[in-house]
């Protein structure tokens, strides 16, 4: 886990939003992707993106943007689209 905060609803619920950085294996070497687990009231909801990229310094600003804007796991997919839009078009990801 690289991130982690407690939030809380508009009716005062609290909940913990934790950001991962995945690694996996890949024939072309180490991948990494992302995880956002959102946790409120022992119920647990998650989403991962496996092999975003081959730099695990890309993923790791990635998750920060994503902790820092308190992105959901419902999120996850659009947001790494995006990524992956900004990187192939050669913008900043970060």
């Amino acid at each position: 886990m690289l991130y982690t905060k407690v939030c809380e609803d508009e009716q005062k619920k609290k909940y913990h939003l934790r950001y991962f950085l995945r690694i996996d294996s890949a024939e072309c070497g180490t991948v990494y992707g992302a995880e956002i687990e959102k946790e409120e009231q022992g119920v647990t909801e998650r989403e991962v993106q496996r092999g975003l990229s081959e730099q695990r310094e890309e993923i790791e600003q990635f998750l920060f943007r994503l902790w820092e804007g308190t992105a959901f796991p419902v999120e996850l997919a659009v947001l790494c689209d995006d990524f992956i839009a900004e990187r192939e078009n050669g913008r900043t990801v970060c």
